[in-house]
């Protein structure tokens, strides 16, 4: 049987977007990079740091380079770490779209979950026909696998709300579902009734350990420590996670990006 020179584009057309994919699957879930991600508050002040390091491979090889993962959206922040990206998925992107609307923290992150819902499922199950052994490796039913969270300043107190999505499989081990979780602060997400509270996302087994470990880990400087907490994961795993760190401090007045300045301009 012949193929036509149509099918054979349309053949090359859809092998090249699959090598694309993989390229880029392989980079972000094994070789690629991570992202820490550390939320700092008290009940006058919002901290949010993340280090820059991102990686690509693609057909043109490996690219390393400082990259900007704190975006603003006027009054409050939006960041995401875990598996954030493919070819035909973006966290940010999804995430800019929420921010556009009208509405509390709250209600911007129950927006994006919804929104991102599905999409998400997707990539994941993009990632199992592509990796199947490397997804296995990687993702469960018993953890997150994308965290976003958003943050800013309401009512002159600070507020923070985040959504973790989470892979339900099929006793084959293939991705059948994404569920949500979402929390608060004020809220149920608060570790301290007073509102003092700690996160770290993404990549952060040194830094919960450093906390852990660390006799008066605290100094009483949110920005100090959240700043010391992604660089402790980057003197960890320096291959993964990497400088320059960015930080930014919400609070009644607005946003400040602390010096040393890292990859947000603003």
């Amino acid at each position: 049987m012949r193929t036509s020179s149509i099918e054979v584009g349309i053949c090359a057309k859809s092998a090249r977007a699959w090598l694309k994919i993989l390229l880029i699957l392989v980079s972000f879930f094994e070789n690629g990079t991570a992202t820490t991600l550390v939320i700092v508050g008290n009940p006058r002040h919002i901290v949010v740091a993340a280090d820059s390091m991102s990686d690509k491979v693609t057909n043109n090889g490996r690219t390393v380079k400082a990259t900007c993962k704190i975006v603003s959206a006027g009054k409050f922040v939006y960041a995401s770490a875990g598996f954030t990206e493919d070819v035909k998925f973006n966290a940010d992107k999804i995430a800019e779209r929420s921010a556009r609307r009208k509405g509390s923290i709250a209600e911007h992150v129950k927006w994006y979950a919804k929104d991102a819902q599905q999409p998400f499922l997707e990539m994941m199950k993009r990632f199992h026909q592509s990796l199947p052994e490397m997804y296995k490796r990687t993702v469960s039913s018993n953890g997150s696998t994308l965290v976003t969270i958003f943050a800013g300043i309401e009512n002159d107190r600070p507020a923070v709300a985040l959504v973790e999505f989470m892979v339900i499989n099929d006793p084959s081990g293939k991705p059948k579902e994404a569920k949500t979780n979402i929390g608060a602060c004020p809220g149920l997400f608060c570790v301290d009734p007073k509102m003092d509270f700690w996160r770290v996302f993404g990549q952060n087994d040194a830094a919960i350990q450093a906390v852990t470990r660390t006799p008066r880990f605290w100094t009483g400087n949110d920005a100090v420590d959240a700043r010391k907490l992604v660089q402790i994961e980057i003197n960890a795993i320096p291959d993964r996670v990497g400088p320059p760190i960015d930080l930014v401090e919400i609070d009644s007045t607005g946003l400040h990006w602390i010096e040393p300045r890292g990859s947000c301009v603003h």
